[in-house]
């Protein structure tokens, strides 16, 4: 029984790993969101009219995480609505910043998106998501925030 068990843990690991592995290798040869370079009050004050901001928080190496990167935002319709009307920041939840910014939005699972709309001179959220998403829910949703 205890061999099984070990045998099952192994396999398990090999399989997370070899997901971890495949999910790496496709993100390199795929354009991805341009993501802002700063922080939220430098995103907030750069943010331009019927923009809103995209919060990714993240943590290294989880396969959710992995994914997003993989696969949602390297989505051409959403890298297309990004130039004109999101503005992306990526913000590591292990980072001394991350986790501040964890707390201020009560981030406690990853990844978690959260959007961000300007309205009296404030930043309201105005949607939150847990966990991975496609890129096409991912649309309607950026889309519902803009109106």
């Amino acid at each position: 029984m205890k061999n099984k068990l070990i045998l099952f843990g192994l396999i398990g690991f090999f399989i997370i790993g070899l997901t971890l592995i495949i999910n790496k290798s496709e993100r390199p040869n795929k354009q991805t969101l341009n993501w802002f370079n700063g922080n939220l009050k430098e995103a907030y004050a750069s943010l331009g009219e019927n923009q809103i901001i995209m919060l990714d928080f993240y943590i290294n190496n989880w396969n959710a995480c992995n994914l997003l990167d993989a696969k949602t935002f390297t989505n051409q319709k959403l890298i297309d609505l990004s130039k004109t009307n999101l503005m992306s920041l990526k913000v590591n939840g292990y980072s001394n910043y991350g986790e501040t910014l964890s707390k201020e939005f009560n981030v406690k699972k990853y990844p978690k998106i959260i959007l961000l709309k300007k309205e009296n001179n404030k930043l309201v959220k105005v949607d939150k998501i847990d966990g991975y998403i496609n890129a096409t829910e991912l649309i309607i949703k950026i889309e519902k925030a803009l109106t």
